[in-house]
């Protein structure tokens, strides 16, 4: 039973490959392009006026900082650095969501 799936995951590493080789190139300007539109929210977070989502805006820019990192290549030490900042803050803007929700 197994034999017959293996030209079958064959098929399917064929066709993520070649999405790969196209989705790469658009994947960073997109992920810039998110960048430049969140960037509002940080600057009014860094001068003290933050509204009240832009903390979780702040979160899904680092998210995006990551993701241009990872796929860009730049630096493994780099992209692994914020993807550990990424979670600490998440891990922590939980906690704090949790404590002062109840």
């Amino acid at each position: 039973m197994i034999e017959h799936l293996i030209p079958i995951l064959r098929l399917l590493g064929d066709i993520a490959s070649r999405a790969d080789e196209w989705l790469r190139p658009v994947s960073i300007p997109a992920w810039l392009i998110c960048l430049l539109c969140l960037s509002p929210a940080i600057l009014r977070l860094l001068r003290g006026r933050g509204r009240y989502l832009d903390p979780i805006w702040a979160i899904v820019f680092l998210l995006a900082i990551n993701r241009v990192l990872y796929l860009s290549h730049l630096s493994p030490e780099l992209s692994r650095g914020s993807a550990i900042v990424l979670a600490l803050t998440m891990g922590g803007f939980s906690l704090w969501y949790q404590h002062h929700d109840a």
